[in-house]
């Protein structure tokens, strides 16, 4: 039990990460968008970034789970392989999906925020 809690907030870390960027992601389109750009609110598609971020949260739960389940099975044959296997590919389903996320939001965030301070300096 105790590998499937310290896996479990090794994911809920990752997706304190992801959520932050995230969040900066989502707050600095609606200011580019509707503040700079004039743009219309458009509330579903708030709702299919929140969809996606759900599934990408409980998929990744059950990848880390499937990973922790075959290889406690797998222990009992070969019991000094499976602790090293189980963590790289923990590790490995963690960083390829939490983290590639994060950082796919990171970088828009970051070019989200370039833009907006050229419309600023433009209109100034």
């Amino acid at each position: 039990m105790e590998l499937y809690t310290a896996d479990m907030l090794n994911v809920l870390y990752a997706y304190g990460v992801y959520l932050l960027v995230f969040v900066a992601n989502v707050l600095f389109s609606l200011y580019l968008n509707i503040e700079v750009l004039h743009g219309v609110f458009d509330k579903s598609r708030i709702g299919l970034s929140i969809k996606k971020a759900l599934v990408l949260v409980l998929g990744t739960l059950m990848l880390v789970l499937a990973v922790d389940a075959i290889m406690a099975y797998f222990s009992a044959y070969v019991p000094e392989l499976a602790d090293e296997v189980r963590k790289t590919v923990t590790v490995v389903a963690i960083v390829a999906t939490i983290g590639r996320a994060a950082i796919k939001y990171l970088v828009e965030a970051y070019q989200t925020f370039q833009a907006i301070l050229l419309v600023s300096d433009k209109k100034e």
